[in-house]
């Protein structure tokens, strides 16, 4: 027989045969309540965390694997459709960003021992061998050489503390219905207060972004949005005349659409686990407002002004070189403000601006073997010199070795340039943060640019004129859009 009790003004189930009470604030069976149990939970009732259950045949042991399982698997989704999309974006464009990826992987999913242990348990090893008994998740290894291992499809448990694991959801996980669930037990929101401090310590000085924006909303209507995306995808279509059609462009959209909702609608620890990820290429921080359209960015009935560097990528190489080579042909198009990308246009009778930045991406960060760099040399031929020095360096860069391990390909030691590029750009905007938050100005960013409020874009473009005139020796301009 079942009867109620209360220990510690709590109300418990109690089992009169068994003699035993059941505690299901750690989903167990006890002879007694202890008061530790009773503090902890009282620490811990505040907190609301959420997770989505999937409907799937897995056999939980009890609601403490249930919510650990499941909230797993909604981070391992949100993870993955985060990576996808920006994956899609790379396979389609004509130039594949400045990451240089030149085999393209399986998305894929890193999770470190520490988060497994968080987020699953001590007996994390247990539980992922289920969810790949059950074809709900795929894992890849990825050995300390940085090489994935495909032939072995089974999870090895003794290895993993020398091999990173990669997490794949499968087509039956991604397809399942789902419905949000609250967690409640006290062990389990200990564990993930843990994991939701370690993503804010990885963030570093960007958490300041952070902690100013994330209550910040963005303010638009179904129908808005709908507006915005036909007139894109005119647009798309004025300037592509082969890519993907409308309904595959629609369908990538609303991509988008399950950003703003997610944003709007979640907690600050959910915001916290989608506000992004840095990437190991150069440490750039590629977050929510990088993976949304400049016209989606309005917060809280504001529409934000974004301020970058015109021909970021040029000046910065234009920089570099002078500082190697002092006067050349290349920086000296930039000192004199001619536009790299129209000479490009004019060397190759190329049709547009946006064809001839394309080309020139491909001249300046494809192989020196290749034939691209070759016509490079052709037009500014007293720089090559430095450009093969940097893309045939025999001891690469750390950063670069780091990059490709965890990639799981061979080293592309020609992809040092674009890094030391784009890790020069972190370097400067991270002190353009820096000034912008002692300055108490609220702002988002998009890797080469700033977002920021209409009232604030003065004092904005005057701490990032100072710091860019601080570092670099070649003209710039600031464009303000």
């Amino acid at each position: 027989m079942i009867k109620k009790v209360k220990r510690y003004g709590i109300e418990f189930r109690y089992d009169t045969q068994k003699k035993k009470i059941y505690n299901h604030l750690t989903d167990n069976w006890v002879t007694r309540i202890n008061k530790e149990t009773i503090d902890n939970y009282l620490k811990t009732k505040h907190l609301n965390y959420s997770y989505n259950l999937y409907y799937t045949d897995y056999n939980y042991t009890g609601l403490k694997e249930k919510e650990r399982v499941n909230k797993f698997l909604t981070t391992l989704i949100k993870r993955y459709s985060s990576l996808e999309y920006i994956n899609n974006k790379k396979k389609n464009s004509s130039f594949i960003d400045m990451e240089i990826s030149d085999v393209f992987i399986e998305t894929s999913v890193y999770f470190s021992v520490s988060d497994l242990r968080l987020l699953l348990g001590m007996r994390y090893f247990l539980i992922l061998k289920k969810l790949i008994s059950l074809k709900l998740i795929k894992v890849k290894y990825r050995d300390s050489n940085g090489f994935i291992n495909k032939a072995n499809g089974e999870f090895v448990f003794c290895q993993q503390g020398k091999m990173n694991l990669l997490f794949i959801p499968t087509p039956k996980l991604l397809q399942a219905k789902s419905s949000k669930q609250v967690i409640s037990l006290y062990e389990v929101k200990k564990s993930l207060t843990y994991y939701y401090k370690r993503i804010e310590e990885n963030l570093g000085e960007y958490i300041k972004i952070f902690n100013c924006c994330w209550e910040s909303k963005f303010v638009m209507t179904r129908l808005e949005f709908d507006k915005i995306i036909d007139k894109k995808y005119h647009n798309y279509l004025l300037s592509n005349k082969t890519g993907i059609n409308q309904s595959e462009y629609l369908k990538r959209s609303e991509y988008q659409w399950d950003i703003i909702q997610q944003w709007n609608n979640g907690t600050r620890e959910e915001k916290l686990e989608m506000f992004g990820h840095f990437d190991s290429f150069s440490g750039r921080l590629h977050n929510v407002y990088a993976r949304l359209m400049p016209e989606f960015l309005i917060f809280n009935n504001q529409l934000n002004v974004e301020l970058d560097i015109k021909n970021s990528q040029m000046v910065l190489l234009a920089d570099l070189l002078y500082s190697k080579l002092g006067n050349n042909s290349f920086s000296d198009q930039i000192f004199s403000k001619k536009d790299v990308y129209l000479e490009v246009k004019k060397q190759f009778g190329l049709k547009s601006r946006k064809e001839a930045k394309t080309k020139m991406f491909a001249l300046l960060f494809g192989s020196p073997y290749a034939s691209n760099h070759q016509q490079f040399g052709n037009i500014w031929p007293d720089v090559m010199g430095e450009i093969e020095r940097i893309k045939s360096n025999p001891n690469p860069s750390k950063e670069l070795k780091s990059f490709y391990r965890k990639k799981g390909t061979p080293i592309k030691k020609h992809a040092e340039l674009a890094r030391l590029l784009q890790s020069t750009e972190v370097k400067l905007f991270r002190e353009i943060y820096r000034e912008l938050h002692n300055a108490n100005i609220s702002f988002a960013t998009r890797h080469d640019s700033l977002v920021v409020n209409p009232k604030d874009v003065s004092i904005a473009q005057d701490i990032m004129q100072g710091v860019l005139s601080k570092h670099l020796q070649v003209p710039f301009d600031i464009k303000v859009k």
